[in-house]
């Protein structure tokens, strides 16, 4: 297994966990809020995690069991995950947005003030949100990390004459 192998174990690993954990989150924020609202923002993690879960999970898997699939392509991972990469990144942004316009609404210059939030949803809600954009801006910065360090790979492995882009991510 060469380091590359191993960087993207343990990133797709940890992409599939945050994953996980901001689909459950989002799911819960949309459920405590629903009947009168719901954040956009949690739709958009949600969706995002699902994406993420629904894509990049089948494609580690694929290249795994069956090598030759389309989606072990190099060219075909790098513009996916930089689609997905870009996803994240809204999500968490959106959610920082977010929090940032709960200061208007719940006084006491922060958004999760606990002295002023008697509720225990509400502050739940609130906690959720910090979370949904801890784990968006860290997915971000792993799956940013890993395209970009295969996208250097590739373009030093073309200007040494291997024409890596429509290989397969195992061999090239």
């Amino acid at each position: 297994m060469t380091w590359l192998s191993t960087v993207r174990l343990v990133t797709f690993v940890t992409i599939t966990v945050f994953a996980i954990i901001v689909m459950s989150l989002s799911a819960d924020l949309i459920a405590l809020t629903e009947p009168n609202y719901y954040f956009k923002f949690a739709a958009l993690a949600l969706a995002t995690s699902l994406l993420t879960l629904f894509t990049v999970t089948p494609m580690f898997v694929i290249d795994t069991l069956r090598k030759g699939a389309i989606f072990s392509y190099v060219i075909v991972e790098i513009v996916w995950l930089t689609v997905i990469w870009i996803l994240w990144l809204s999500s968490g942004s959106y959610a920082a947005w977010t929090d940032g316009q709960l200061i208007n609404v719940i006084p006491e210059e922060s958004s999760c003030n606990y002295g002023v939030l008697g509720d225990g949803r509400i502050v739940t809600g609130c906690q959720e949100i910090k979370a949904i954009m801890a784990f968006s801006f860290l997915s971000w910065i792993l799956l940013m990390a890993y395209t970009g360090i295969l996208l250097v790979l590739g373009i030093r492995a073309q200007e040494q004459g291997n024409h890596i882009w429509k290989t397969f991510r195992s061999t090239g």
